[in-house]
């Protein structure tokens, strides 16, 4: 019933073929029962097709947020990870004018990772992406403009965005385990919104001694930031809530 009562609204947009985020950060907001996520989606099928190549569909995303901010949330992310394979302006672009657009706090995954590497001073990262090894090394290229190396990569081969939200924890578990084998990285990235890494970062972290990061959960990490809320309470879901 507490969840009934809460004070505080954040908005998330999704992918539309994404069934990883709603459920990531409802496990999170457990930790804060006095804050909830209302969500809106934006066209992205299971082929990856529905926003353009480079970009987005500006207008359809800022009717998804309008949406949102008809129920009076204090921020929006978007959940997505598109804006680094399109060279992260794209998504300074579209959080700028959403930003203006709505006058709250607008950020997104891509962004937000950028902030918390800075603030890991993590220079050296592994990247593992649903799709081709081609992806990854490319994704890795694009983190490169940004002052970040990449040591190792790891490719699953998921052709469906849809098919994303199916890949196990085993598989992430040892995708995790090869990267920082092969690398050293200061941390790596489970890159894909729609993956379901959470329940593999405190494990393999404790484990190896290597920051694990979910891309679903950086969301919620970029959200509570806007708000200026700790991390303190989901310190045991990961070391990324401990740079709040």
């Amino acid at each position: 019933m507490d969840r009934l009562r809460t004070g505080r609204f954040v908005g998330q947009l999704v992918p539309s073929s994404n069934r990883t985020v709603e459920r990531t950060t409802e496990v999170l907001l457990r930790g804060y029962p006095g804050v909830a996520s209302c969500y809106s989606r934006i066209a992205y099928r299971p082929d990856g097709s529905g926003q353009p190549e480079g970009g987005y569909d500006l207008p359809a995303v800022l009717a998804a947020a309008e949406m949102l901010s008809h129920a009076e949330v204090e921020a929006i992310c978007w959940n997505g990870t598109k804006g680094a394979i399109d060279g992260f302006q794209v998504d300074r672009d579209l959080c700028a004018a959403a930003g203006e657009r709505f006058g709250i706090p607008v950020t997104s995954v891509s962004l937000d990772v950028l902030e918390i590497l800075k603030r890991l001073d993590a220079r050296r990262i592994a990247l593992i992406s649903q799709g081709a090894v081609a992806r990854a090394v490319f994704i890795g290229e694009r983190f490169a403009t940004q002052g970040f190396s990449t040591t190792a990569v790891r490719g699953l081969g998921v052709g469906s965005n849809l098919d994303a939200a199916k890949v196990t924890p085993a598989t992430l578990d040892e995708a995790v385990r090869g990267c920082v084998a092969d690398g050293a990285p200061d941390a790596v990235l489970i890159w894909g919104t729609n993956m379901p890494g959470l329940p593999v970062v405190a494990p393999l972290e404790a484990e190896l001694g290597v920051t694990v990061i979910d891309s679903c959960s950086v969301g919620i990490w970029g959200l509570l930031r806007a708000l200026g809320l700790t991390g303190a309470p989901l310190l045991p879901q990961g070391r990324i809530f401990g740079l709040l």
